[in-house]
């Protein structure tokens, strides 16, 4: 199975030195796992791609984005640390 079917949630970190990173909790109820892409400025654009990629496989499938999975409520949220 493709694993950005499973994407839970995605999540935008910016370093003290200014590093970006995304962070993509892949996986179900029973298992889960984060993965970290560190990026120059693109981590906006890649956590909108993965759910563009989702949604419209899902459509394809006839399956409902809201139904399946839940939507990412730090997609456009960058923190700090």
């Amino acid at each position: 199975m493709n694993m950005y079917l499973q994407v839970i949630s995605t999540r935008q970190m910016e370093t003290e030195d200014g590093t970006l990173y995304l962070d993509m909790k892949c996986g179900n109820l029973m298992q889960q796992r984060i993965s970290r892409i560190q990026t120059d400025h693109q981590a906006v654009e890649i956590a909108r791609l993965i759910k563009q990629y989702i949604t419209i496989d899902q459509k394809t499938r006839g399956m409902s984005l809201e139904s399946t999975i839940p939507e990412s409520r730090s997609a456009s949220r960058s923190e700090k640390y």
